[in-house]
């Protein structure tokens, strides 16, 4: 994969965590809809018998989560094989919490269960992924040998 599609994930990444972390209050908020509303960090966990689990998030939510978790996992997997800095492996661990969270959660939709058990923390996930986003992009630059591509001058004469 290239370096700018690797980037690209990324983005798909953040952008569908933010529209997950906002319980897509991030895109209706701006029409007007809805008050605005962030789950930037949580650690919760419920367990019990004896009444009905009801789960704080709807199964849209949960399956942005794990979209949103799943492509990051890509993204951060596929980065430390290019990069072997820090920042993949930190993305990629928050993914694995992330994506084991909202594995849980949305198995309350095949089976009653009551456990619930979700680690998220979505502001330094996307703090992460502008992060491996703007290196990953600097890299390609590098490769390229500049933003001008073959002409250094940008074309220019």
């Amino acid at each position: 994969m290239k370096t700018r599609h690797l980037a690209f994930l990324l983005l798909v990444h953040a952008i569908l965590l933010l529209a997950a972390s906002t319980q897509w209050t991030a895109f209706s908020w701006s029409w007007g809809n809805r008050a605005w509303t962030w789950n930037y960090f949580m650690i919760h966990r419920a367990s019990g018998w004896g009444y009905v689990y009801k789960s704080d998030y709807s199964l849209a939510v949960v399956w942005t989560y794990l979209l949103a978790y799943g492509a990051g996992l890509v993204a951060y997997s596929m980065a430390s094989a290019r990069t072997h800095v820090w920042w993949p492996f930190l993305g990629g661990a928050l993914c694995v919490l992330g994506l084991v969270s909202f594995t849980i959660e949305i198995s309350h939709w095949l089976f009653g269960h009551h456990l619930s058990l979700i680690v998220t923390c979505s502001a330094a996930s996307l703090i992460l992924a502008a992060i491996g986003g703007i290196q990953l992009l600097r890299a390609q630059r590098q490769e390229t040998g500049g933003a001008g591509g073959p002409d250094q001058n940008g074309g220019a004469r």
